[in-house]
């Protein structure tokens, strides 16, 4: 899913960003400083969310949201602001918000108001039932050794058949979609130990050898596991 953060303030960015990606990783972050920035992007990507600051240079955040509802009418918006004054819940909640998150951002508080967008837009951009089981399953025993025809029995499932459910509705196999949310949890990983060793993390998203970890890392990454790693040290 693609998700739009709006802030003038970089290391609020940084912040929104990092937590984000770390409770769902295979989420495509895009960014803008203002309002004329945030508009451009959304002329090119569709987003089903964007965390919009209230104060920003120019237009402020409640005028961006009426503007990229004329770019983008089903966008759901999530206020980031500092300012708790009445006024601004008031003007927010008659533009039928999300959700309004005060500044310092609080993990939880931030999370809540996303999984609310998530539940009300389920019938839209979700998945079915059992797809969604997949995924569960994988977000939560990534570092396990997982198998389509393991998770296929579990669900009662034939395996063939939710294989091919499973790449219609993600957009990509099964095996697939798993490689590629370990390296996503490898890159929080490094970047929060980048001291950690290839191998560590490697065993530590579940990856059965460092060897099949390097190589995957670089097809995905275009850089391998230790370039990337030395960014952050």
């Amino acid at each position: 899913m693609n998700i739009l953060l709006v802030d003038d303030e970089y290391l609020e960015l940084e912040q929104l960003q990092y937590l984000i990606k770390t409770k769902f990783p295979m989420w495509n972050i895009y960014v803008a400083e203002d309002g004329s920035k945030a508009l451009s992007i959304a002329r090119a990507v569709t987003f089903p969310l964007a965390l919009i600051d209230i104060q920003l240079p120019g237009d402020s955040g409640l005028t961006l949201i009426k503007k990229l509802r004329n770019i983008q009418p089903s966008i759901s918006t999530i206020i980031i602001s500092a300012h708790q004054e009445f006024q601004y819940a008031q003007e927010a909640i008659m533009l039928n918000v999300t959700g309004y998150v005060v500044k310092p951002v609080i993990e939880n508080e931030l999370f809540e108001v996303i999984h609310k967008f998530l539940h009300a837009s389920n019938q839209v951009y979700g998945k079915s039932k059992v797809v969604q089981q997949m995924l569960d399953r994988i977000h939560e025993d990534y570092q396990e050794k997982l198998s389509l025809t393991t998770i296929a029995h579990q669900l009662h499932m034939n395996a063939p058949h939710l294989s091919k459910k499973f790449a219609e509705e993600v957009g990509m196999n099964f095996k697939d979609y798993l490689i590629k949310y370990r390296i996503e949890q490898a890159k929080v990983q490094m970047k929060r130990d980048p001291h950690a060793s290839i191998n560590d993390i490697s065993d530590a998203v579940g990856f059965t050898s460092q060897h099949h970890f390097s190589n995957s890392f670089k097809k995905h990454e275009k850089t391998t596991p230790t370039k990337y790693k030395e960014r952050f040290v």
